[in-house]
């Protein structure tokens, strides 16, 4: 699919313009509105969406969907088809980097030598399909990216165009540097949370009674909780009641107002 078949596309800066090797283009997406956006894939890139305002629901084919926040970053590897929640894009700001599935042959700007980009690569695709929290280096480097892409390509000057490609070479490098995180909480445990909230969302759950079940602290449940949903736990259970509320109104007998 062409970026210009994307109704909320605010801006762009393509790969031939900026010559680095490893990338495809920049696209700067935002919705001050609702607006549809179709089942689709990149079939030669591997995609890094950086939310900046609001947040968005993917669908996958095959997969369970993925909310992307504010502030973290999410990968979709290339020949995967998605498309936001329902087809609609809700009122959001998200910036996406397309990765070519190779360096490509141009060398005129390069940065990083092609094994390096081979590993980074890697390393973004062993985070495919969650939410990762943006580090602070690389939250800097996409606001600026933003910044360039709403002035528009014609706009830019040679020097604007060097610190693009500044920009997109250090918004890579934070991407797949390790991060100074506490270390995750063991495979499953998050999973038990949500099941937690799926099963007791009609009663009042409050934070402190979840962190006291999962055996965590408020604040340490709070960040594992969000690695691993791209979620708050009360965003999840505000979720879960809503959409149990829609399947009670579509195959019951209850009023909405019941």
């Amino acid at each position: 699919m062409e970026l210009e078949s994307f109704g909320n596309l605010a801006g762009a800066l393509s790969g031939d313009d900026l010559g680095i090797g490893w990338l495809a283009g920049v696209s700067l997406l935002r919705a001050e509105r609702a607006v549809r956006t179709d089942w689709h894939c990149h079939r030669d890139t591997v995609e890094l969406l950086c939310g900046i305002r609001g947040e968005t629901n993917y669908e996958f084919r095959d997969r369970p969907p993925v909310t992307l926040i504010a502030g973290s970053y999410l990968v979709i590897p290339r020949g995967v088809e998605h498309r936001v929640e329902n087809a609609i894009d809700a009122p959001c700001c998200r910036l996406g980097l397309n990765l070519n599935g190779s360096c490509g042959k141009s060398r005129r700007f390069a940065v990083f030598e092609p094994k390096d980009v081979n590993g980074f690569r890697r390393r973004l695709l062993e985070r495919a399909y969650r939410p990762v929290p943006c580090p602070r280096e690389m939250k800097a480097s996409v606001a600026g990216l933003c910044r360039l892409a709403l002035r528009g390509a014609d706009a830019l000057s040679s020097v604007d165009w060097g610190y693009a490609r500044l920009l997109c070479c250090a918004t890579l490098h934070a991407a797949v540097m390790p991060q100074a995180e506490t270390a995750p909480a063991p495979t499953g445990i998050m999973d038990k949370a949500v099941e937690y909230l799926e099963t007791r969302f009609a009663e009042d759950i409050s934070s402190e009674r979840l962190a006291a079940y999962m055996g965590y602290s408020r604040a340490r449940l709070f960040v594992l909780f969000r690695e691993h949903t791209g979620l708050t736990p009360n965003d999840c259970l505000q979720r879960i009641r809503i959409r149990r509320a829609k399947e009670m109104l579509a195959n019951g007998d209850l009023t909405a107002a019941e």
